[in-house]
């Protein structure tokens, strides 16, 4: 959220404000002591022109999307869907 809030250029009060949630909330969702779903991650993104990218990454640092161009030679493409 941090980073999301630094490029869209506001405080965190009027980040919260944007996103529609109170300043204590989101000092919750920064700090890791609330867990939000996806559904309620990408509500907030839209909000700011943004959309929630998902990676699984192997333990050797290596997205499963990288591991999967090199195995089949074909580069996978995200699948964004707009709510």
């Amino acid at each position: 959220f941090t980073e999301l809030r630094l490029i869209s250029g506001l405080s965190r009060t009027e980040f919260a404000e944007k996103v529609g949630i109170k300043p204590g909330h989101l000092s919750r969702l920064v700090t890791g002591n609330h867990n939000p779903s996806i559904l309620y991650l990408e509500k907030i993104a839209q909000k700011v022109g943004a959309h929630v990218e998902i990676s699984f990454v192997m333990d050797d640092g290596e997205t499963c999307r990288e591991k999967a161009s090199k195995l089949t030679g074909t580069e996978w493409v995200p699948i964004i869907r707009k709510s």
